[in-house]
């Protein structure tokens, strides 16, 4: 086995550099852009129970410049919608902004793909293949991570305490 020259050394070097110049010009940035976007966001916890307003569909909306919540009983089915709620471009910005707004925590794990939520509201994904958090971009399945999918203005985010299977 022969070892690499300095020449060698360089070049491969010089491949390197032109390779990640090349990935930063031609790959968009998928954590979307600086600007605020407004969309309609919700939390399904399908069938666990919400710790704020267990098992009824509760709707916060902007009224007269503050948050307002309705509750209204959904037979033992917890959702929460945000109407409206405005904050940065991306899945992950928008259900901070609703955990800000409610006053729930939002649990994450950084990865090398980006951010995977881990809990929402103290619910936890189940390991082992169990039930966890999964969201939604226009009803299409976020196949990356949610800090990694653009949202523009009148889009609607869901998220889902599902199997994982998506």
């Amino acid at each position: 086995m022969s070892k690499l020259k300095r020449t060698d050394l360089a070049l491969i070097a010089i491949v390197i550099v032109i390779i990640v110049i090349i990935a930063v010009f031609a790959f968009p940035d998928l954590s979307g852009s600086e600007d605020d976007v407004t969309t309609d966001l919700s939390i399904d916890f399908v069938d666990t129970a919400a710790p704020i307003h267990p098992g009824n569909i509760t709707t916060w909306e902007m009224v007269s410049g503050e948050w307002q919540a309705t509750t209204v009983e959904n037979s033992g089915h917890s959702v929460w919608t945000f109407k409206n709620i405005t904050s940065g471009s991306n899945c992950y910005l928008q259900l901070m902004e609703a955990a800000s707004i409610a006053d729930f925590a939002v649990g994450t794990q950084n990865q090398t793909l980006g951010l995977l939520v881990t809990s929402i509201a103290d619910l936890t994904n189940q390991v082992g293949g169990g039930p966890g958090w999964q969201f939604y971009l226009n009803g299409v399945y976020g196949n990356r991570a949610c800090n990694m999918i653009s949202i523009a203005n009148g889009d609607s985010v869901e998220w889902k305490y599902t199997p994982l299977a998506g």
